[in-house]
Formats: structure tokens, sequence, C-alpha cells
């Protein structure tokens, strides 16, 4: 990939290094090219860099050199004398570098900034949010390894390549830890800190801990990572943890037995009094990591209520925390939508809330009648998302300078080709991100209270959203008010309101002033069911009823059920609904009956209540087995991936490479902890974990067999099989399988190496971008959009294609 036009562009050194390691390389010249890259929040993006390194067609650029397809040229851009390059350099575009090495050796990257690189032509995780926490292990060849870097746009660029400082490090600028409560004795404490393996092998870590500065090492845990990954596991610290002072003191270490060389990271856990806001952490179900939500105490002794509060973007939860003055009789909980961004509260965001929702009432044993929702400004959006998917959860909701949808509020569909919306293949794109439409659902508000809050001149999130909902709910509610602060902008604490000790913008007066007039019924109250979803496998239960199949899937389907306690009689009608269910509570002595859509259904006097429709009839049924997920990002579940090592050693590399990428933008965008595997490992085990991601296709992944014992979708060298249909040639496959336990598999797969590359950078994790259970991709996607998808959509209830909807365009690309 090397240019001789580039030699002048090699790195300088910084400052010398200790005797016996490498000197560290900072980066101070390189070639940028800015605007090549079109891309929102949608599966397709123009991006025609990242075509010519999918396809192996990349080579180094010289200053001068147009980028195919466009105008836009490579220039040379320097450093300021720290290493800094401006934020503009590269803006929507890339930045290349070449760094020389005598010999071939690993090298941590520490850089800021920056979205993701490529080294020497593996896609590794950046810093896209410039928190300046990142920092990978990388190979260095012997000679020259080309860089080329994603470029963020955020904030200035800076990269440090430095040697590592043992076998596996640990990283302390990364952590998940709780408060310590003045006074108490705390054991076990759950922590989470980032580790990585700054080797060429796959290794096992052994973590000790220790009180700081004394004692002896006590074991926590052993580990195996990957050759070069980074992850950030769920660790208990042992022993006992005195809370006095300001804080307490924890040091770890990191070693692999039989390699010389260990890490130690000191952590401090803060310790708060009893009356201030505190981080609690609980252990994620979702992923086996840490995770924390702050909380702020209620006054009073009365049994305590529970307000979720969301926050907005780039707010650690504990900033939202510390919004709030002590409420009497309310626990104010926030969460944390996994990262200050995050997802939005959508996706892995919603599900944190919903965690921390759960976990926050088992710890505090809230009166769960007296459960409130609300946010401001992107938690404004998540307030709308959970209320109207889980109607049943929140007594009241109060978005303040919320935003509607990603549609309502920018133009966020990106350029893609315009083929008008009745494209089949893009209303599947958008049917894969149907929970995200909060207009499709806003009639499940209609049993809650509801409050909206915005400033007049926000400059931020226009007026015109809550505006909007206000006329949408005037419709329908009968239970709603809204307040638009006169002059207040997005974030506000003023007029009126500036003796107030909260800020007003999320601490509201009238806001508690309305949540406490209102309370969730008591189970045995709810008479009416009138229930939307789009997607059970999200939000399929409301009250005493829930939809579990759909007739067309990923469409709207809608309960409207009347309970008659004195008859023990339900009644009502339903729309797009396969199969449902009811609460075996409703029974009484007599029973119950159901007449459903005119119907009168006969149900068994005990057990599960299970209806399913069958010839256009209502009969009770057995159980559903799991149904598809709707999306394959939520085959992610787990944050099991398993990568291939039976195809040739480039294609296993990729695999490796591949899944390597996915668990550092986990752990980056989502705090999360992901276990990679190879399936030569996998399959050694005598009590394999449950797979979520297989990386590979069936001729290249040994475990496929064993994890995928039905599969619907098969990928081969040169072919992807999709029930009855073939599609040949070069191809990347997503597809949601049912595995072994009949649960959601996700495979990623390329009939050849270009078509595995062009799935790497496809944006899986990014929030409100549709992804359906299966999707075939061409490796030209980057620069045809979605001309380039030959085949979408989504399975059967059976998980099976035949039964499902999917679309394929010919082998041209043409409908």
């Amino acid at each position: 990939m090397r240019h001789p036009a580039l030699a002048c562009l090699l790195l300088s050194l910084a400052p010398p290094a200790l005797a016996g390691q490498d000197p560290p390389i900072t980066l101070t010249r390189g070639l940028f090219v800015d605007r090549v890259v079109r891309a929102g929040r949608d599966l397709v993006r123009f991006d025609p860099i990242a075509q010519s390194v999918a396809s192996g067609a990349f080579r180094a650029p010289a200053a001068g050199d147009a980028v195919a397809g466009g105008d836009r040229t490579w220039t040379v851009g320097s450093a300021d004398d720290h290493g800094w390059f401006d934020a503009a350099l590269g803006r929507s575009g890339y930045g290349y570098f070449e760094v020389t090495s005598p010999r071939q050796r690993v090298a941590v990257l520490d850089a800021l900034a920056h979205a993701m690189i490529y080294v020497d032509g593996e896609p590794r995780m950046g810093d896209p949010y410039a928190g300046g926490a990142v920092s990978v292990p990388v190979r260095l060849r012997a000679g020259v390894t080309p860089l080329l870097v994603a470029m963020g746009g955020r904030a200035p660029f800076r990269a440090v390549l430095r040697e590592p400082r043992a076998p596996v490090e640990l990283d302390a600028r990364d952590t998940t830890l709780p408060d310590l409560l003045e006074g108490d004795d705390v054991t076990p404490v759950w922590a989470g800190i980032v580790l990585r393996n700054c080797t060429i092998e796959r290794q096992t870590v052994r973590v000790e801990a220790r009180a700081e500065g004394a004692g002896d090492w006590r074991f926590v845990r052993d580990l195996t990572l990957e050759p070069l990954a980074t992850t950030k596991p769920a660790l208990t610290l042992p022993g006992t943890l005195p809370a006095t002072g300001d804080t307490a003191g924890v040091e770890l270490r990191a070693r692999v037995p039989g390699l010389e060389g260990e890490d130690i990271a000191k952590l401090a856990l803060r310790v708060r009094r009893p009356d201030q806001s505190r981080r609690v952490v609980y252990h994620s179900t979702l992923d086996g990591s840490v995770q924390y939500y702050a909380v702020v105490p209620p006054l009073g002794e009365e049994p305590p209520g529970m307000v979720l509060s969301l926050h907005g973007a780039s707010v650690e939860a504990t900033g939202q925390a510390d919004s709030y003055a002590r409420k009497p009789g309310l626990w104010i909980v926030c969460p944390t939508n996994r990262r200050p961004f995050g997802f939005d509260w959508e996706s892995f965001g919603r599900e944190d809330a919903l965690s921390v929702l759960q976990a926050a009432a088992h710890r505090f044993r809230p009166d769960p009648s007296r459960t409130y929702l609300t946010g401001h400004s992107m938690g404004g959006h998540g307030s709308w998302q959970l209320a109207t998917l889980f109607p049943d959860r929140f007594a009241a909701v109060a978005p303040s300078a919320g935003w509607i949808s990603f549609e309502s509020y920018a133009e966020a569909r990106g350029d893609a080709p315009d083929r008008g919306d009745q494209d089949p293949i893009r209303l599947m794109l958008r049917r894969a991100a149907c929970t995200s439409d909060t207009l499709a659902h806003v009639s499940n508000l209609a049993s809650m209270g509801v409050f909206i809050l915005h400033g007049d001149a926000d400059d931020n999130v226009p007026v015109g959203e809550a505006r909007r909902m206000g006329e949408v709910l005037g419709v329908f509610h009968r239970d709603w008010r809204t307040h638009e602060e006169p002059g207040a902008g997005h974030w506000w604490d003023s007029g009126r309101w500036k003796d107030h000790a909260g800020a007003a913008c999320v601490d509201f007066p009238p806001i508690f002033d309305f949540f406490a007039a209102r309370r969730l019924p008591r189970p045995g109250e709810v008479r009416l069911v009138d229930f939307v979803t789009s997607n059970p496998a999200v939000s399929g239960e409301c009250h005493w009823a829930g939809v579990v199949a759909q007739e067309r899937r990923l469409r709207p389907s809608r309960l409207v059920l009347d309970f008659d306690p004195a008859s023990r009689r339900v009644r009502g009608t339903t729309d797009n609904v396969r199969a449902m269910t009811l609460s075996p509570d409703l029974r009484g002595e007599r029973g119950l009956s159901l007449t459903l859509d005119g119907q009168d259904v006969t149900l068994d006097a005990a057990g599960p209540i299970v209806i399913h429709r069958l010839g256009g009839r209502w009969e009770q049924g057995p159980p559903i087995a799991p149904i598809p997920p709707g999306s394959f990002v939520d085959a992610y579940a787990g944050f099991v991936f398993v990568y291939g090592t039976g195809g040739s050693p480039e294609e296993s590399a990729q695999a490796l490479a591949h899944a390597r990428y996915d668990a550092e933008q986990w752990w980056v965008r989502g705090n999360g902890s992901a276990r990679v595997l190879s399936d030569r490992a996998y399959l050694a085990m005598q009590d394999p974990p449950i797979v979520s991601m297989l990386y590979g296709g069936e001729d290249t992944n040994l475990a496929w067999a064993a994890v995928l014992p039905d599969a619907q979708v098969r990928v081969r060298r040169g072919v992807v099989s999709l029930g009855s249909r073939e599609i040949t040639g070069s191809a990347g496959v997503l597809a949601v399988q049912r595995g072994r336990d009949g649960g959601p598999v996700g495979v990623i797969a390329g009939t050849d190496l270009p078509g595995a590359r062009t799935l790497e950078r496809l944006p899986l994790f990014v929030s409100g971008v549709g992804v359906p259970e299966v999707v075939v991709v061409r490796p030209d996607l980057f620069t045809r959009g979605e001309g380039a998808i030959v085949a979408c959509g989504f399975l059967g209830n059976d998980w099976g294609v035949e039964s499902g909807e999917i679309h394929f365009r010919d082998q041209t690309g043409r409908r």
C-alpha cells in the first residue's frame, strides 16, 4: 500500500523511550481527503474509500490524487507542535499515514476523535466521541504499516503508537464503579475495567485485587482474550472495603501466568453520605457487563415512588441526577443509555432503561403504582419511546425538550439514491426500524398522564416537536397538558424558577405536582386494554394481554379488549394478530369466557391462555415458541462472538478481525463486554455458551453445524441459499437464524473476502438504523446504494424463509 511520494510524510518520534523499549511514534503529517462520505441513520451509506478497502483495490494515495467517482483530492496535512490535527482535516473523509518499524511488533494505539482506523487493512475501533479513553493494541509490520483513518470531525485528532506496559494492560480511564455509602462495609463490589491483550497470541489472563497499598493479592477472575483484543469484563472485588473518608482505594493486577510483566491499576471509589446522589451498579443480563445508574434519595419516611429520568446527549447519568433536588417520597433514578451518547434510548439504550427500572425497583422497593418517566432532549425522546412502547409501566410521562422521532427531528436517512418510499427494499429497511416510530404507537399513551415541557426559544430541539405532539394528543387524550417556558432555550434555569434548587428544565415543580396526582392501577383494576405494538419481540404485553405473533410481521398490531370482572368475560377485537395471550389471573371460580372478533372461544379451565388464529378462527392452543427478533441487531444479545478458522488464512484473519472490531465497537459505544471465541475453542468446550453471532460461512466456520442445526439461510463460497432461492457471485450476508437453543443467532458472512469485508463497516451499532433479519448485499454497496441490496426482508414466525417476506432483486440489482 505504500507510495514513494509519501516518504516525506513519515512520522516523527515522540520523546525518548525507556531503555530496551521502542520509542513512541506520534503522527505528525499525513494525507487527508474530506467530504467523500455521506451517511445518515440508514444501512446504506456512500463511501468509495470503504468500498475500495473491501474490494482489495485501495492503494496508498499521493498528494493530488482524486478519489474515484468524485472530484475530492488528497492533500497534505500537518499537526501542531503538540501532535494535534485540526478537526476540519478529513471531515466526512479519511486520513492516511505510514508507520515504519525495524521489526514486527505490537504497539498500543492511543488516539482521539476518530471514527475508526484500518491498521494494515484490519478495522479497529476509534474514539468517535473524543472521550480520550480508547486505546487498542495493533500489530506493526517489519517495515511500513499503513494506517487509514476514518476521521471523526468532532474534535482535533491526535494519535500515538507506544510500547505496551505488559502482555496484558489494565486501563483505569474507563471504569464502571459504584459509590460506597459512608459507614458501610460493602462486599463484594462489582466493577468494570478495560483489559487489552497486547500480544498476537490468545492469552489466559489472571486478575487479582487488594485494598490499595496493603494486604495480599486475592484472586478475582481468569479470562481468555483473543490476539490484540480489548474487553471490559465484569469483576467482583473481594474483601471488605471500608467506606470512610472521601474515597476507598482498590488496586487491580493483571498478568499472564508464564509470561514476564504485569500491569497494575488503581481505582478510587467515591464515598457518599446517605443524603447525597450516588452511583449504583448492576450486572447486565444482556452481555454480562457491569452498568451503573445514578440515584437521588427521597426525603421523608413515607413509602417512596420512583421517577425514571433519562439524560440528554453527552450527559452522564450522574450529571442528570445532580440536576435534581431531593423530593419527598420519590427516588430519582437515572440510567445511562449505556454511554452519554449511547443509543438515543432506543435499542440497547432502551434495554438499559428497562433493566435499571427493574434493578432499582428490586433494590429500593418503591410503591409500584407510583412509577413515573421523564427526560430531557434526547432523554425527552426516550421518554416518548418508553411510554409509547411500555404504557403499563408508568403512571405519567413528562418529556422536556424532547424530539418525537429521527424523521421529525432531522433529515437522518442519509443520501442514498432516492427510489421513492414505495421501493420494496427501502420499505423493508424502514420496517426493521418500526419501533422508532413514536407516532405509530402514540395511542398507547391514552392510559397515562402526559406533561410536555419545552422552551419556546429552543434552538436545538424546535418547539414545534412539542406542539406537534400536543396536536396529536388533542385528538384522543383526556389527561395531558403542556407548558412552554417564555424565552427559554434548550437548557434553562431562569425566570421565576431561578431560586429553585434543581435545574428547572428537568426538575420542573409543576411536573412533580402532576406526578403526585397520578397512580398506576393496581392488579385487577384494569378493565380496558387498548394496545398497539409493531414488534412483539420488543413490546408485546400490556397489563393482562399480549401479542406473541403477527399475521404480517413488523406492521402495527392492535388489541382492544374489555374485561368484565363480574361475569369473568373478555370481549374485544384484534388487528394483525396471529397469536395472543391472556393472563391466567383473569380466571375466576367459574373460569373465563372470551369473545374475540365476534367469535366465542372455548378456554381451558387451567394453564396458560394462548389463543391462535387458525384458518380464520380463534382457538386456544399451546404456548408459542420464540419468534424471530424482527431486527438483525437484536440477535447480538448475549454478545458471544464465534469466528471461523476453517477457511484460508486470509478468510480466518478477516473473520477474527471483524469479530474483534465488533467487540471493540460494543465496548466503546455500549460500555459493553463481548466474548470472542474461535470456532475451535467453542467446539472444545464441555459447556459452551449460547452463541449470538457467527462470523464466517458454512464452509469457513467450523461451529456452523453445531450452532445452526436447521439453517434456512446458508452461506458458502460463491453462493447464498435462501430457502429454494440461490444468489451466486460475490456477496455479503447478514441473517438471523434459529440456534440450537431455539433463540436467535446472527450470521455475518461473505461468499468471498470482498463480500465479507463489505459487512465490516455497516452501522449495526447506530440507533435508528433499520436492519432486517435477512440482508444480502453486493460489494459495491458503498457506491451503488440500495441497488446493491439483492435480498432483504423478514423470516416467518416459524423462522422459515419460504414463510417469510423477503424481497429479491435480480442478479443485476434491478427489481
